[in-house]
């Protein structure tokens, strides 16, 4: 949450005028509007979806729906067999230093997707530039290989129930 806080007021630093007022009270207002329609939002999410523990209470949709599941096409599991995969793969596939070190970064984010606060694309941005000091459309080159080989193994995946490691 900080770092999209900051994002947003790194955006709008170009707009703050030195004549209008201190810079303290300007950014605080910024911030403080940003994360009320970030609530606001989030609260009206809150209100369209209901929990299904909520609608059914005696839990018989729940397991009957849990039951019904296949775990083979679980999202998790593929994810994790595509984190080994490119973790295995990681210099055959970007054999550039700078190449398999974004790729990196941006598979750590794929690693730390449970406890992930940001899904700010602006952010992850920043936070993989941090990362790795690379320039930003060298870490979109980087996400369209990625994707490439995603949808490649998806495929795999999803004919097989695994991927070939």
């Amino acid at each position: 949450m900080k770092h999209e806080v900051i994002t947003f007021l790194l955006e709008k630093l170009h707009l703050y005028k030195s004549e209008k007022g201190k810079a303290f009270s300007y950014f605080g207002t910024i911030a403080k509007r940003y994360l009320i329609v970030y609530n606001e939002n989030n609260y009206k999410k809150l209100q369209e979806k209901a929990d299904v523990d909520e609608i059914d209470e005696d839990k018989t949709h729940l397991h009957e729906s849990m039951d019904a599941i296949d775990e083979l096409h679980s999202p998790n599991l593929f994810i994790n067999q595509y984190i080994k995969y490119i973790d295995k793969y990681i210099h055959t596939l970007f054999p550039k230093h700078h190449d398999a070190q974004t790729a990196d970064a941006i598979i750590e984010l794929f690693r730390k997707r449970e406890t992930l606060e940001i899904f700010n694309k602006k952010a992850l941005y920043i936070y993989i530039r941090e990362m790795t000091d690379v320039s930003t459309p060298q870490i979109t080159k980087i996400i369209k290989k990625l994707d490439v080989i995603r949808i490649r193994l998806y495929n795999e995946y999803y004919q097989h129930g695994y991927i070939k490691i």
